[in-house]
């Protein structure tokens, strides 16, 4: 009786499976339904942070024939060595028909929201040989909280994963065809790849790691690697080349020891986690001695898992199917670029948080592992299982779908960043407009000035320097020459949330507030800020 509606769903199955034409119009229906979500809800201006006004400036002095500079606050061009040029350099070159790169980025991080989702779902459909599978990985991507939120910034992220996503491919079409050409092009868009970001470093290792283990011989091994290298390896070099011309360090990064503090590991735990539980009061704080366990034991056993899989396959000498290929390859990356990270925090750079600008690429890796999960649980043949796979889809789905919808509501109201409304309105902003242009500027909020004032400034000093969570050397002099320009006119001290800071939890900045304004001229005192100087007489003025 209950044979003939179970072979009904097994023929409809079998022809979504087949129908290759319908696989894409679903995908493409999907992008365009992604782009029109991104075109919406930042309507009101891409979102623009610290990071996003260096890359707009950069492409701007790229368009005005400046070089790939920012300017200090003596409006002397300064080279842009910790951000590297990729994404400014695409912007001015979209930009070149006479559009601002600011405008430029709202449209590329559109277009690359659309096209991400597409390549997931293309990479879900090569992972697990399935249209629907296919599309369920596309759906988890397009509904994913993080992912949605990183193409609302004027930032790398997107642009990053779209090259991610060639790297893998054309390494998948290489191990599959033998073809030197691909090897090539995954060098190629390696060397793109860590133009965009440092950290693309880890794409470089996951494809060399895939090519030596995977590849027929040695002979094969080694010409394959030396193509990889060859078409990828010069760009990187070229660009840590200039740096050290310019500014006598490689990548703006001193090697150094700091160790990760726990809390900074149980913040990433946490934003983890409001991305995979529902957006329920307190639930993730309640859960999260249990979830981190749980983390920490999946990690481990996909690791090991791996690890034994990868073992077996060398030894058998196994021809790996494209499915394998890009299973084992998203596995690679994952613990490849977590490796870097971890090392990167501990040696290079102490500043970076496990948010999701950081950690999308772990959590795109995440969704690959969760997507084999569903199918490994379907293909058991057992109904039970399939309908866990399905309730854990669901379940996913639904998370992921509340979360981006509470969240392009809220971005969607306004804008982000600098281009928000307290921004816009700023009084202290305001007032600043009105002060001498040629008096020098010291603030710790130089990037919103130089982004909505048009007027460079020099940077306050913090007695904590954040890329090696030590004491900053050089603080107390630093200091005392801002207060010292500050007091003979010779310039203003502009400090936004003065008095937020000097009431923070946060013992540095309390430091920091007391050290600079104690005892100092307050030339205005506004809603958001403080400005600090003295009355510019007219013999100065003249």
């Amino acid at each position: 009786m209950n044979k003939k509606p179970q072979n009904k769903m097994m023929e409809i199955w079998q022809r979504l499976e087949g129908n290759s034409r319908l696989f894409w119009l679903g995908l493409g229906l999907l992008g365009l339904m992604c782009a029109g979500l991104m075109a919406y809800i930042t309507r009101h201006g891409i979102g623009v942070i610290n990071d996003s006004v260096l890359y707009v400036l950069g492409a701007r002095n790229l368009l005005a024939g400046n070089g790939y500079v920012r300017f200090s606050g003596d409006y002397s061009a300064v080279p842009i060595t910790n951000f590297p040029p990729m994404y400014s350099l695409t912007l001015a070159l979209l930009s070149l028909p006479g559009l601002d790169p600011l405008y430029t980025a709202r449209y590329f991080s559109i277009f690359l929201y659309a096209i991400n989702v597409i390549l997931m779902g293309v990479m879900g459909k090569k992972m697990t040989g399935s249209t629907l599978f296919g599309w369920l990985a596309a759906g988890l991507l397009a509904l994913s909280e993080p992912i949605m939120r990183i193409h609302t910034f004027a930032m790398t992220d997107g642009y990053f994963l779209l090259i991610s996503f060639g790297v893998l491919f054309s390494l998948a079409n290489h191990l599959k065809t033998g073809k030197i050409g691909w090897i090539a092009l995954s060098g190629l868009f390696s060397g793109f790849a860590f133009l965009t970001r440092y950290v693309g470093a880890a794409l470089f290792g996951t494809v060399l790691v895939m090519v030596l283990l995977f590849q027929e011989d040695w002979r094969k091994k080694l010409i394959s690697a030396g193509i990889y290298l060859a078409a990828g390896l010069p760009m990187a070099l070229a660009w840590m080349v200039r740096n050290q011309l310019v500014q006598g360090s490689l990548a703006n990064r001193t090697m150094l020891y700091h160790p990760i503090h726990a809390a900074k590991i149980k913040e990433g735990m946490i934003f983890l986690w409001e991305w995979l539980l529902p957006n329920s009061e307190g639930l993730v704080e309640r859960a999260l001695p249990v979830a981190s366990v749980l983390f920490y034991a999946g990690m481990a056993a996909v690791a090991i898992g791996s690890l034994v899989w990868i073992v077996r396959a060398v030894r058998e000498k196994r021809t790996l199917s494209e499915s394998q290929i890009f299973r084992i390859g998203n596995v690679v990356y994952l613990f490849g670029y977590s490796a870097l990270l971890i090392v990167t925090l501990l040696f290079l750079d102490a500043s970076p948080i496990f948010e999701a600008h950081i950690m999308f690429p772990v959590y795109v890796c995440m969704l690959a592992l969760f997507l084999m999960g569903i199918q490994w649980l379907w293909n058991r043949g057992q109904m039970w299982l399939k309908g866990t796979a399905v309730a854990i889809a669901l379940g996913l789905g639904l998370v992921f779908a509340e979360g981006t919808y509470f969240s392009a509501r809220e971005i969607s109201w306004g804008g982000q960043g600098f281009l928000s409304s307290g921004w816009l309105n700023s009084a202290t902003l305001a007032v600043l407009r009105q002060l001498p242009e040629d008096m020098p500027i010291y603030s710790n909020k130089i990037m919103a000035i130089q982004f909505l004032n048009n007027r460079p400034a020099y940077a306050l000093p913090s007695p904590i320097n954040p890329a090696t969570d030590r004491p900053r050397e050089g603080y107390a002099e630093n200091v005392r020459e801002v207060r010292e320009a500050v007091i003979k006119g010779e310039a203003y001290m502009v400090i936004f949330n003065y008095y937020g800071l000097m009431h923070s939890n946060s013992a540095d900045d309390i430091q920091m507030m007391q050290d600079l304004g104690d005892g100092m001229p307050i030339l205005y005192e506004l809603d958001d800020g403080i400005i600090f100087g003295v009355e510019v007489t007219s013999e100065k003025e003249s």
